[in-house]
Formats: C-alpha cells, structure tokens, sequence
C-alpha cells in the first residue's frame, strides 16, 4: 500500500520505477494509468461523487506532454517542457462549471484539453500561478458527454519538476439564466451586459432604464 492514510501520514511509498495509483496501490510506472494519453487516469461523470479527492505522483512518469506557448488561456508561457506528466480523463455527466485545484510538492503547471494528443489545438485552460508547493486552480465550463483531459505538469521547460501531489475537483456549479438578460449566472460568470448609458441590470436581471 501506499499514498495518504487520511491523517497526514503516509500508507507507505513505492519503489524505483513504481508510483501510487489513485487507489494507493504501487504499480510500475510504464503500465500505470495516468502515464500517456493511451492509459489516462478515466473519471466518469456518472459515477464519481463530488467533491472528489485524489492523489498522485509523476516522478516515476515520463515527459510526454506540455502546453505550448499562447496555447492555453491563463498561461503566460509554455510550460512543461522537461517535466514529468499525468494525464486523467474526466467526462461530466452534468455540463457546469467544474473548479480543479492542485497542490503538491512541486511547482506545478494544470491545463486541459478536448484532444489529449493535441494540446497546442484543443488546450481550454491552463494555472501555473504560484512558487512551490502553492496551489493550482482552474474553473470552467464543461459540456455533458465531452471528454476532456487534464494534465498535471512540471512548470519548467529546462529541469524535471515532479513528485506527489493531491488533486481536489469541487462540486460542479450548474449556472442558471432562465428568466435574466444580465447579471451573476450564480457560478461566477454572467447572464449578459446591458447596452450601457440609461440602461442598468436590475434586481431581477433584466436590463431597465434609469430614470433620474
């Protein structure tokens, strides 16, 4: 066994060439999920509950993804170049926003993409925020019976930046529109704007003139 007990200690760690698997058990990393896009960590929508906790190490992993530079908004940079990867595969049952945090005890860069062999095409998203050992978060919306993947990476381009980490996915938030032309869609983005001058957002989301 390896991985957390749940109590801040460990269950255990794995040896040369092995890693944790999300069930806290020591596989060889070239046949372990979550190495390559051909053997993702598979998260299933319908049956994962939320909010959802797991762990997991790249260290034993190899380099075989990154995000190109200007490929995926909310980084600023390429990243990932000479570090370990994992990959996991996640397909909502429930198009809403989904917010994945990551912390560990390295620097790390997150991004998602729609094809997992095509970063640079399909990358949504991307964090790579904080110095070592800080946190990672990531939101967006995600559509219903869309595969999208999710890479844990080294941030560095020229060092293997790798080792364990915990992933955290928050319950998802289903925006709601129905009846408002603007305002808060309850999950942090937006109904709509207004035309702007006289025209306000009311109370209700409905765009209204102001009358001095």
């Amino acid at each position: 066994a390896c991985g957390s007990d749940g109590c801040g200690g460990s269950c255990g760690t794995c040896g040369a060439g092995e890693v944790c698997t999300v069930e806290g058990l020591c596989e060889l990393a070239t046949t372990a999920a979550g190495n390559t896009c051909a053997n993702p960590v598979v998260l299933d929508g319908m049956t994962v509950t939320f909010p959802l906790e797991l762990t997991g190490d790249t260290s034993a992993f190899t380099n075989d993804y990154s995000a190109p530079v200007d490929a995926c908004p909310g980084l600023f940079s390429a990243k990932g170049e000479a570090s370990n990867d994992m990959v996991f595969a996640f397909t909502p049952a429930v198009t809403a926003v989904y917010t994945v945090s990551q912390s560990g005890a390295f620097d790390a860069a997150i991004y998602v993409a729609t094809t997992c062999e095509d970063v640079a095409g399909t990358c949504i998203g991307g964090s790579e925020s904080v110095s070592s050992s800080g946190t990672e978060t990531l939101s967006g919306l995600l559509e219903a019976g869309t595969t999208y993947y999710l890479f844990v990476d080294g941030y560095s381009n020229s060092s293997n930046l790798s080792g364990t980490f915990t992933l955290m996915v928050a319950a998802p938030c289903v925006p709601s529109c129905d009846g408002k032309e603007c305002g808060d869609d309850g999950c942090g983005g937006t109904c709509g704007a207004c035309a702007g001058g006289p025209d306000y957002c009311n109370v209700s989301g409905m765009c209204d003139v102001c009358v001095p």
